[in-house]
């Protein structure tokens, strides 16, 4: 899928809770000849004034959105809330997709905007390009309730969308 976008190389993290410190991976792999180029790993020191069960918040920018790594039951956090989908139609499933008996799931990782749009969304994993695109159009048109920061306030995050296709047996 990534060669099909036009990209040159994918660059894959991965940011681990553990008891004693945090892990933050990455690997960047050369599209063209599926070959790794680099990976590094970094381990930092939790800080002894970090609460085991608060959730992690991430950001980029100034003005990015948010990551947010859930730690413990986050119904414990009030005001805290993740966004939920308010209008979420499902995508086209083809006739193509149907005809070639094509199942599986997609993964995406969207930006949910503070006013609930998905934004800067970009596909994880596809067994398909058809369902693909379809599965993108639909996200770019959902709704959301978007996440509320500890401060009771709207905030704008990154969260993993999923879908699976499957046909009924």
């Amino acid at each position: 899928m990534v060669k099909t976008l036009g990209a040159d190389v994918l660059v894959i993290e991965n940011l681990a809770w553990k008891e004693a410190y945090y892990e933050l991976s990455a690997k960047l792999i050369n599209v063209s000849t599926d070959k790794e180029l680099v990976t590094y790993m970094v381990k930092t020191a939790r800080p002894a004034t970090d609460n085991d069960a608060a959730p992690m918040f991430f950001r980029d920018s100034e003005d990015g959105p948010f990551l947010i790594i859930p730690r413990g039951d986050p119904t414990h956090f009030a005001p805290f809330k993740y966004p939920t989908c308010d209008k979420c139609p499902d995508p086209n499933y083809s006739e193509v997709a149907r005809r070639k008996k094509i199942e599986g799931t997609f993964g995406f990782m969207a930006t949910v905007s503070d006013q609930g749009q998905a934004t800067q969304i970009a596909s994880v994993n596809s067994i398909d390009p058809g369902l693909t695109a379809s599965a993108l159009q639909a996200v770019r048109s959902w709704r959301f309730k978007p996440a509320v920061g500890l401060d009771g306030k709207p905030i704008a995050v990154r969260v993993p969308v999923e879908f699976t296709f499957r046909l009924a047996h």
